[in-house]
């Protein structure tokens, strides 16, 4: 794959609580780093590089998949007044791969 990967950025993603509803599990990492794949230029069925992960719980991650990504966002963004952009970087500025993304987006 050409896509960007890091096992650690994910791992940081997975640590927060559900962007959506908010669950916050009782041991870290058990929630999902979604990607967030809506003009990536992955193509259907391919993720988009790790950097664009969000945290999601298992279900809302389902519910992401199940109503599709624009659907998802937009709800989201309706409900939150921010969308998922803002999100994606406030992920990056904290996460241990921070420099290397910021590298690789240049």
């Amino acid at each position: 794959s050409s896509r960007w990967r890091s096992p650690a950025h994910t791992r940081h993603v997975g640590e927060h609580h559900c962007a959506n509803c908010g669950f916050a599990p009782e041991r870290p990492g058990r929630n999902e780093a979604a990607h967030y794949s809506t003009g990536s230029g992955a193509g259907m069925a391919q993720k988009g590089d790790d950097f664009l992960t969000v945290p999601l719980c298992w279900k809302c991650h389902r519910l992401q998949h199940d109503i599709g990504e624009p659907a998802f966002w937009d709800a989201y963004e309706k409900a939150r007044g921010h969308d998922v952009h803002a999100l994606i970087e406030r992920m990056i500025a904290t996460s241990p791969k921070r420099s290397e993304i910021e590298a690789i987006r240049r």
